[in-house]
């Protein structure tokens, strides 16, 4: 028979456990607030604190969000040398990509892709079928961007380094099965203290630049390029043979460095501007090779060059803007004993699009949004 005490214990225990659940509930919740107000912090920095930057130089919207549609045409090369300077050279054949750009506070994402039809620049030399994503973080001083880009289909630049004799009535060297996969990141600081330079008034148009300004910008990059064929991309027989070494049917490259260079931003007629930017660097590179008939091999880690070259105009009102840059990347491998292997990244973008209010979406202000 229980006793009573058991009876007491039995009746405090339910009420203990509501203590406990509010105790838990108490100390949860100012935890999680706490955090949100972190990442608000981290993210924008403190929204009661004065402007974080030179309001006679910068017009900020970045309360609004903003939709953009946008074109691209991308540019994707691969070039192969070996000892006997034998060169060639695989070009994707773009027409556009098509998508939207969504952009807010700190937050950029786009995403583009191609379109059946209008993928061909030029039909002769055979089409290229490609898609990309790119997102992004723009602080005032510390810039973040990443994107991805599959293209599928190339075509060689120069046609007589792959067939002899070849002229212009007969086919165009073409690989459909030629994949080339390119993962590009990038970490930039402002080193000017005057906070009188926008990134995001060049590239996206989330602020306005008033008056002409400029950084030297200090950074670190990441990139990734795959290939994968179903044979060698280089001929092995005749007069054009390139060295074994040079039989590539798949490769990855990976290079990472540190960049050095300036940005600039000229303001024409109040709201329209023209904007450049130019870093360069070297990058440690690691390749990873599999070669027709042959293992696959880990080549001993190289240094490669790696530069960015950005140029831009456009158009930056108060409701809508339009926007037309670009920009390219090239790295080339140092010399090697056997073969080199280069990349070349680029990009054409006009966007065209138009602010909006404060989104309407529940719980994204815990992430500075």
């Amino acid at each position: 028979m229980p006793t009573a005490n058991s009876r007491d214990r039995s009746a405090r225990a339910p009420a203990l456990r509501v203590c406990f659940l509010a105790a838990v509930t108490l100390l949860c919740a100012p935890a999680t607030a706490q955090f949100g107000e972190l990442m608000r912090r981290v993210l924008i920095g403190d929204t009661l604190a004065p402007p974080d930057h030179d309001t006679a130089y910068i017009i900020s919207y970045r309360q609004k969000a903003t939709l953009s549609l946008v074109s691209s045409v991308r540019l994707a090369a691969l070039d192969i040398t070996d000892t006997a300077d034998r060169a060639v050279t695989w070009t994707a054949n773009n027409a556009g990509q098509y998508g939207f750009a969504v952009d807010y506070r700190w937050l950029s994402v786009e995403a583009t892709f191609s379109i059946p039809g209008l993928d061909a620049a030029e039909p002769r030399k055979g089409g290229t079928t490609s898609r990309g994503f790119g997102l992004g973080y723009t602080g005032r001083r510390l810039w973040l961007r990443g994107f991805w880009n599959l293209s599928t289909g190339f075509h060689a630049e120069e046609p007589a380094a792959i067939v002899s004799n070849w002229t212009g009535d007969q086919p165009w060297p073409y690989r459909r099965d030629l994949d080339v996969e390119t993962w590009m990141g990038s970490l930039n600081y402002a080193l000017s203290g005057k906070r009188r330079f926008s990134q995001v008034a060049a590239l996206t148009q989330m602020e306005r630049q008033q008056r002409s300004a400029g950084t030297w910008v200090a950074g670190a990059a990441f990139w990734i390029t795959r290939l994968d064929a179903d044979s060698t991309l280089v001929p092995t027989t005749g007069d054009r043979a390139f060295t074994p070494d040079a039989w590539i049917v798949r490769a990855r490259r990976t290079l990472v460095g540190l960049t050095i260079g300036y940005t600039h931003t000229f303001v024409l007629w109040r709201k329209g501007f023209l904007h450049m930017a130019l870093l360069t660097g070297a990058a440690s590179s690691q390749q990873v090779r599999s070669i027709q008939g042959r293992p696959e091999l880990t080549t001993e880690p190289g240094i490669s060059s790696l530069s960015e070259l950005r140029l831009g105009a456009g158009y930056n009102g108060d409701r809508w803007y339009a926007g037309l840059t670009s920009g390219f990347f090239v790295n080339a491998d140092s010399d090697e004993a056997r073969v080199s292997l280069g990349s070349t990244y680029g990009n054409l973008r006009l966007a065209a699009g138009l602010r909006f209010g404060r989104p309407n979406i529940k719980g994204i202000q815990r992430f500075g949004l």
